[in-house]
């Protein structure tokens, strides 16, 4: 015990120090659960914007679907005008020799 008191410790010091780091201990514990908190917080929300994203772009490629539908049937279409009225100026000048 004597070189103890030489080294300046009691028992009053160690005791002191000990509750500063049990206060210390319960600050970080708070701090963690409360970061832990947030970080489930913020997890649910990008979940949330990931299925809103990926009903977005399913929706999108839904719609691009039908926009190539449309666009390959009045491709036909067009084709199918541009031949009958070659066919009507065939007739056309046809008649006319």
């Amino acid at each position: 015990m004597a070189i103890e008191a030489q080294m300046g410790l009691t028992f009053e010091k160690v005791w002191a120090a000990m509750m500063e780091t049990r206060e210390q201990m319960k600050e970080t514990d708070k701090q963690l659960k409360e970061t832990s908190r947030k970080f489930h917080e913020l997890s649910q929300e990008a979940d949330k914007r990931q299925k809103e994203t990926d009903r977005q772009l399913e929706k999108t490629a839904e719609e691009v679907e039908k926009t190539s539908r449309i666009v390959k049937e009045l491709s036909k279409n067009v084709g199918g005008l541009h031949r009958s009225l070659g066919d009507l100026i065939e007739t056309l000048m046809a008649s006319r020799l």
